[in-house]
């Protein structure tokens, strides 16, 4: 990913793996939760501009299938979800 990132003009990349704990019960039963995910991965621009740089340069469009090929290594993608967000800072 490393040597993909300044191809896609990606700022951060942070994988989170999911982690089984005592709470797990409790916390999905006080929100009548879905089970959790394995884990997530975040990819984030400093602009929208930078990401549409990202889905349209012929350069970034290469790094990104590349790194398509090797997620399907290990992502089962059909069961996966994809989502854009805008990132609001609440505390911190």
């Amino acid at each position: 990913m490393k040597e993909r990132a300044p191809a896609l003009k990606i700022a951060r990349y942070v994988q989170s793996h999911g982690m089984e704990t005592p709470l797990d019960g409790a916390m999905q039963a006080s929100r009548d939760a879905q089970p959790k995910y394995d884990g997530f991965a975040e990819l984030c621009w400093e602009s929208e501009d930078d990401l549409n740089f990202a889905m349209s340069d012929e350069a970034a469009l290469k790094a990104g299938a590349e790194l398509l090929a090797d997620e399907r290594k290990f992502i089962d993608l059909k069961r996966s979800s994809l989502t854009f967000v805008r990132e609001r800072s609440v505390v911190g």
